[in-house]
């Protein structure tokens, strides 16, 4: 890791902290739990439509690992993150130009241009992630990772607390429509400042003295080099079937929305505020996980969130009971809250402590490309399986699910990083002055 000065770092960690405040806070008005599934739920009627939402945001999944070793070769990263950060947040200002004049007119065709519009943002993220991750991880010493994540997801959602709320009066105020543009129209340009505070990032130089990362073999090659990495390492084949489960776990967030405002009566703008209660808890839990990951090691981080995974499915069965009430149904967006924190922050830190610096690249894309088919798939499942049995069913399955993947993470998943901690480097034990 190159040594960088302490102000450098502290530099860093503003201007990309702020970067991915922004971008959480724009992403929270276009909740994927909550304003989506309504937006949806207004162009069809079809489970299979709710459940393409998660399916198409898998999206983000497959590009990683196919442009790893490009990523790998990258002596800056910092411009491949720039371009493909464009494409990813250009898709929400064609949404809020398209759904006002679509909406009542054409709501199919405003249903596919979502969809188009969800998977070529993701897959743009999906494409900039490696490089995005591998660039974050050498702009901070390896101790500053899950307090950075952590610190900068908690004050997004601080700040998407009010966006939600916000999200929700949009919806009462100007009707689904009209407030669903608006939502899309804000995600936009909370996405716009972020692109500003992103290219203020100062890249650390590259730490090979030929400036650039060892050539590995492409095509077939550099898959039997995957395969490999896979095989010689069982620790790493058991975090992968973790985040197999887990993603599977998962599955039933997307209809959870629509459950509560069928099963409660509720309207658009009240049932919204379910996601705003999910984001004050999502919220709490980044700076909790990211206290434990940077403390006691990611592995706990991982385990938290399955748990919350599977203990939302399980709680939602019983939400659906008249006598809960609201206070049912909450308590699984909480759960939901910190479970997906809990996830996200562990996607983004635990499994770079499995990884050579040099490789940083190819280990994220082969735990991404490995959640990839059952992101997609298992929503899709969920779909059919609500439309034979009902929800009832769905979260059943998803309850069993979270609690495997609590278990096989806990017993059989080791910490890497917790296990080698003594040998990290003089900088990595730095502390970040706050």
């Amino acid at each position: 890791m190159t040594i960088l000065p302490p102000r450098v770092y502290r530099w860093n960690f503003m201007v990309m902290g702020l970067d991915l405040t922004l971008f959480v806070l724009g992403i929270n008005f276009a909740s994927v739990y909550g304003i989506l599934p309504l937006f949806v739920h207004h162009l069809s009627a079809s489970n299979l439509a709710l459940g393409a939402i998660p399916a198409l945001r898998a999206a983000n999944l497959l590009p990683p690992l196919f442009v790893a070793n490009f990523t790998e070769r990258l002596s800056r990263k910092k411009p491949f993150v720039i371009g493909w950060t464009v494409v990813e947040r250009l898709p929400y200002l064609a949404l809020a130009v398209a759904t006002p004049l679509l909406a009542t007119t054409r709501p199919t065709a405003l249903l596919w241009l979502l969809f188009a519009m969800i998977a070529l943002s993701t897959l743009a993220g999906g494409v900039a992630t490696p490089a995005w991750l591998d660039l974050i991880a050498r702009m901070f010493p390896a101790n500053w990772r899950g307090r950075f994540f952590g610190l900068s997801s908690a004050l997004g959602g601080l700040l998407g607390v009010a966006g939600s709320a916000g999200a929700a009066s949009l919806l009462e105020h100007f009707g689904w429509s009209t407030g669903a543009a608006l939502c899309f129209a804000c995600t936009f340009a909370c996405l716009a400042i972020s692109f500003v505070f992103i290219s203020l990032g100062r890249e650390p130089p590259p730490a090979s003295p030929s400036g650039t990362a060892p050539v590995r073999a492409g095509g077939r090659a550099s898959w039997h080099h995957h395969s490999a990495l896979v095989r010689a390492d069982r620790n790493l084949r058991r975090y992968l079937l973790t985040i197999a489960l887990v993603t599977c776990a998962g599955a039933a967030a997307a209809f959870y929305v629509v459950d509560a405002k069928r099963a409660l009566g509720l309207t658009d703008a009240a049932a919204s505020l379910f996601a705003v209660l999910l984001l004050i808890a999502s919220t709490a839990g980044s700076v909790l996980w990211g206290y434990i990951g940077d403390h006691q090691g990611h592995k706990r981080v991982v385990v938290a969130g399955a748990a919350c995974t599977g203990g939302a499915a399980l709680i939602a069965l019983l939400a659906r009971q008249s006598w809960s009430g609201v206070f049912g149904y909450g308590l699984v967006f909480v759960l939901v809250g910190l479970g997906s924190s809990a996830l996200q922050l562990a996607s983004l830190t635990f499994i770079v402590d499995f990884a050579p610096p040099e490789q940083r690249p190819t280990f994220i894309g082969l735990a991404m490309l490995t959640q990839a088919p059952f992101a997609f798939g298992a929503p899709v499942l969920a779909a059919v399986i609500a439309n034979r049995w009902g929800y009832g069913t769905v979260f059943t399955s998803t309850a069993l699910l979270g609690i495997l993947a609590t278990l096989v993470v806990a017993r059989y998943v080791r910490d890497p990083r917790t296990d080698s901690r003594s040998a990290l480097p003089v900088a990595d034990t730095m502390q970040l002055p706050l």
